[in-house]
């Protein structure tokens, strides 16, 4: 263990040890956090994709600020980047290895005792693939973060989602599609503009009954193409393209389906509308692709010990 990994340890440790006697006195949380990964193209399912940036105002009351938690989201997307079938949007040959890429000092900003958090999450030293080293981080992250406040995060399915909501198995995640949910135009989206209820904000808007509200931060982290050494760079261009990649073309999707629901309510031939609904219905992808996502769950957690 080299001096940095030592200190760390010590760090660690010290840290847990002292504040045993004097844990604040944290309220349960009275729903789910609940963050969708962003959607496949296909309706093949793809593990591993990135999940979205987003917060929720209910962390502050347990100390974790929206800048500490966006950093531990961007970290996982980065760390389970290197997966196998994510391989053919990046040019890198083998499984990303970040033992010798990791550079803590990129996070020293971040406010209070979760930014000794946030660096200590990251360090992940000769954890062999993504699947360990996702694994390992979140251990970490309950270990270090969540834990000590009683909170727990995982990652969990659709099917173990409804699970924990108590939800009908068939409950769709994702709203049915309103047509006043318009999409900008294709030069638009790829500029950036996005519509008003972007594709996690349809999925919570069919969930707002059973989690919190998530504020959406942007797509992509800022400066994702400035991380230290070239492992780290490839795996954050990896997120960042299926973060924007994901959304644009999916509200593409529904800007056609929106078209031809219209098409077929000035169609006064009953054969014709039904095949442009029936159309529409499939250019609606969200729904459907929804159904292939896992998602990050944090919710309350008893310490059994």
């Amino acid at each position: 263990m080299d001096t940095q990994s030592a200190d760390l340890h010590e760090t660690t440790t010290t840290e847990t040890n002292s504040t045993d006697s004097q844990q604040p006195n944290y309220q349960p949380l009275e729903r789910l956090i609940a963050i969708p990964r962003v959607c496949n193209l296909t309706d093949r399912l793809l593990i591993n994709l990135p999940f979205i940036r987003a917060y929720t105002d209910i962390l502050t009351n347990f100390g974790i600020p929206e800048e500490a938690f966006l950093e531990f989201i961007d970290e996982l997307n980065i760390i389970q980047a290197g997966h196998t079938a994510l391989k053919y949007m990046q040019k890198a040959g083998q499984a990303i290895h970040f033992a010798d890429h990791i550079d803590p000092t990129k996070i020293t900003a971040l406010l209070g005792q979760c930014s000794d958090f946030t660096a200590r999450l990251i360090h992940m030293a000769y954890i062999k693939g993504p699947f360990a080293r996702r694994t390992a981080y979140l251990n970490r992250a309950n270990r270090l973060l969540f834990h000590p406040k009683h909170l727990e995060v995982s990652i969990v399915s659709g099917k173990e989602l409804r699970k924990i909501l108590g939800l009908h198995p068939k409950f769709p995640l994702c709203a049915s599609l309103c047509p006043r949910w318009t999409v900008p135009s294709k030069t638009d989206l790829v500029q950036g503009v996005r519509s008003r209820v972007r594709v996690p904000g349809r999925q919570l808007c069919q969930l707002i009954d059973y989690v919190y509200d998530l504020d959406l931060a942007a797509e992509a982290k800022r400066g994702w193409n400035q991380e230290k050494g070239k492992v780290r760079r490839d795996a954050a261009k990896v997120v960042r393209d299926w973060q924007v990649v994901s959304e644009v073309q999916h509200e593409l999707w529904r800007g056609e389906a929106i078209l031809l629901y219209e098409m077929a309510g000035q169609t006064a031939d009953l054969k014709a509308r039904k095949k442009l609904v029936k159309k529409a219905r499939e250019m609606d992808k969200e729904v459907r692709h929804t159904e292939k996502i896992t998602w990050l769950v944090v919710q309350n957690w008893q310490d059994s010990a």
